[in-house]
This record gives C-alpha cells, sequence and structure tokens, in this order.
C-alpha cells in the first residue's frame, strides 16, 4: 500500500572584501532573503498583514506553502514576541506541532509537510529555506507550541478576545452568535441561527404546526440522505481492499489564469507519476442571488504517460483545516490524450464556509487516490 503525507548549498562564501562592502556570504543571505520574501515575477496574491494587536494567531488549518512571504514591519513590543513565536518559513502563527532544524529555526507543521513532499519529487533530502540544513529528522518546539496557545485571539463570531488555548471551548459552549440548528432538524427543519436566537425559534418552529403527512414526507427525505451515506461508507470500504491507495496533504492557494480566480496546489507525487489539483469557484448566475453556488475542483496528471490509469479520487478535511467536506467520490480514466479530469463539487457542509474559502489565503485538505489494477 503506498502513502504519501505530504535542492545542496552553493560553494563557499567570497573572500572578507573591505569593510564598507557586503561580503560573499552577505550577498547569498540577501539572495536567499528575496526568494523566501516571493520576490519573483510568478507571485500570486498578495496579502495585507494587520497588526499584531488585531490579527488572530493562525490555527495552521490552512497551510502554507514552502516559498516563505515577506516578514512584516515590527515596530511594537507586542509585535516582536509575535515576531518570535512565528514560523520561520512562512511567518504565521500556527496552532499546530512546532518544530525546530538543526540550526534552531522553527518551522510548522504544514510547512514541514510541504518540504518534505516537494524533496520527494526530485528525490533530495528536505531542507530548512533558512539555513539549508537537512531536515529529515526534526525536534518538537515544545515552549513556542505552549506560547502561541496563551496568545490572545478573537473569537470569528462575536469577536470577543481571549486566550486561544480557550477559543474552542469557547465557541462550542458560550458563543452566543456560534452558528446552531433547531433540535427539530431530525425532522426536517433546515433552520439555523446564532445561539441567542435558538430558544426563540424552537419555542416557534414551523415544524410544530406542520400536518403527520408533512412530517412523514420530511422523514422520508432525511432517511434517503441517510441510506445514501450508507452507500458512500460502503463504496469507501470497498476502495480500502484496492493495492494502490495513496492519502496526500495539500494545499489550496489561489492565483489567476488568464485572469480567472482558480486555485491550485503544488505539484506531489503518487503512484510513481507527478499530479497537482485545481479549483474554480462557480458563482451563481442569477444576479438577484448573491454568493457562491458551489467549489469544482479536478484532478490533474502533469507527467505523460503511455497506459491507461483508472483513478478514484475523493477530497477529505486536511489535518490543519476547520472546512468540514462531505466526502463525495469521483472516477476518471487518465491516459496519454486525457490528462486532466473533469470537474467535481468540493462540496463544504457549512455553508459559511464558502465566504472563509474565498477568504483564505491557504486552503489545507487531503486527497485520497485509489489506482485500479
Amino acid at each position: 500500500m503506498l502513502s504519501s503525507n505530504n535542492e545542496n548549498s552553493g560553494s563557499d562564501a567570497a573572500q572578507q572584501g573591505p569593510s564598507d562592502q557586503p561580503s560573499g556570504s552577505q550577498i547569498q543571505v540577501d539572495a536567499l532573503s528575496e526568494e523566501r520574501a516571493g520576490i519573483s515575477a510568478g507571485a500570486s496574491l498578495s496579502v495585507n498583514n494587520s497588526s499584531s494587536s488585531n490579527a488572530r494567531v493562525g490555527d495552521g488549518k490552512e497551510s502554507t506553502g514552502t516559498k516563505s512571504r515577506a516578514r512584516p514591519p515590527i515596530d511594537t513590543l507586542e509585535e516582536r514576541i509575535v515576531a518570535v513565536l512565528r514560523c520561520e518559513i512562512c511567518f504565521d502563527l500556527r496552532r499546530t506541532s512546532m518544530y525546530l532544524c538543526k540550526e534552531g529555526h522553527s518551522i510548522c507543521a504544514p510547512c514541514l509537510t510541504d518540504l518534505s513532499a516537494e524533496a520527494r519529487i526530485y528525490r533530495v533530502p528536505p531542507k530548512c529555506l533558512c539555513c539549508e540544513t537537512d531536515i529529515s529528522v526534526t525536534v518538537r518546539n515544545i515552549a513556542v507550541e505552549k506560547a502561541i496557545q496563551e496568545l490572545s485571539s478573537d473569537c470569528q463570531y462575536c469577536n470577543e478576545k481571549l486566550p486561544y488555548k480557550l477559543l474552542d471551548n469557547h465557541k462550542r459552549y458560550e458563543c452566543n452568535a456560534y452558528p446552531t440548528m433547531c433540535k427539530n432538524g431530525r425532522f426536517g427543519c433546515i433552520w439555523q441561527g446564532p445561539r441567542n436566537q435558538l430558544t426563540e425559534h424552537e419555542s416557534n418552529c414551523e415544524l410544530l404546526r406542520r400536518t403527520c403527512q408533512e412530517i412523514v414526507t420530511n422523514l422520508e427525505t432525511l432517511e434517503s440522505k441517510h441510506e445514501a451515506q450508507k452507500n458512500l461508507f460502503r463504496n469507501v470500504a470497498d476502495l480500502l481492499n484496492y493495492e494502490m491507495i495513496a492519502f496526500t496533504d495539500l494545499q489550496f492557494r489561489p492565483c489567476y489564469i488568464e485572469n480567472d480566480l482558480f486555485y491550485e496546489t503544488k505539484v506531489f507525487l503518487v503512484f510513481g507519476r507527478i499530479w497537482m489539483v485545481r479549483a474554480r469557484i462557480d458563482f451563481r448566475d442569477d444576479p438577484n442571488r448573491s454568493g457562491i453556488n458551489s467549489i469544482l475542483y479536478q484532478l490533474i496528471l502533469r507527467t505523460e504517460t503511455d497506459i491507461s490509469l483508472q483513478i478514484q479520487f475523493v477530497a477529505l478535511k486536511g489535518p490543519y483545516s476547520n472546512f468540514q467536506i462531505s466526502p463525495q467520490i469521483y472516477k476518471y480514466d487518465f491516459n496519454a490524450n486525457n490528462l486532466e479530469s473533469n470537474y467535481g463539487i468540493l462540496p463544504l457542509e457549512d455553508g459559511n464556509d464558502y465566504a472563509q474559502f474565498m477568504a483564505s489565503r491557504d486552503i489545507n485538505f487531503r486527497i485520497a487516490m485509489f489506482l485500479s489494477n
């Protein structure tokens, strides 16, 4: 069974010159800094960095790429403290495991996954982008992980500021603006709203005024949905019997192709071939209805093939993601004339996640691929 979870440094520094001239090593460091800052003609969307007093601590669930962004300016003591805790690769605060390279640079789990996956493609050891040391073996940075948990952050629903380690408990049990569902949802009520309106809705729920026949119809609809879920689980169980299986953690990043917005992953190695995933937003055509209709994605084979590859694939929730994805299996036969699958729906369970998807710089997810013999 296959499973996938996802450059040697140059020559010695030039001889020391006059004291007012930069040394060769300094020139190399400056060049590396420019590369890490993303200074390139092919850079994708830029993101404004807010001050740390208003910035939310990233939970690491929208992962980053291996190219680092420019570090934001540091003016205050709070910003300097936050800068010490950032990942040295992506300059984000992450609520994930943090690691140290041999030279002491902090690397978040999403960046370590990306660096390792990219190194596998070129069959070289993964390297720290700060010092070029081998990061095949790393050490957990527990102190940084605990410090990040103590930083304050705003609740995305009520904007209350509290320590980051308490956010999950606050959202689940305390936040009055947290989205909830009616207890009669099991009988067909589709209401969703903030927690502080739940009691009032349930006392006046329209479902209580419906006839028995209408409720029975709702139950039949729910039963058909449950049966569809059972069929999905059966199909997944069958796929797990395949010998050629791969699970890969990926990050969607926004980019423009001929002035159209797309989301693409970096290339990854599965079944001895190089792949990537591309997504696009399907907006509603009705001008009277604003918002997103669906998110579509496709699997792309980036290497030529002289044989047919029957691939079944499904997008799943990523280990560093807040987005809940309803699994939907797709099948496509790749060959020399068909290297891109058809677009399929990427169904998010929460309707509010579609807007969050567009606002995110990196969207972490996991793709499972199954190769028929």
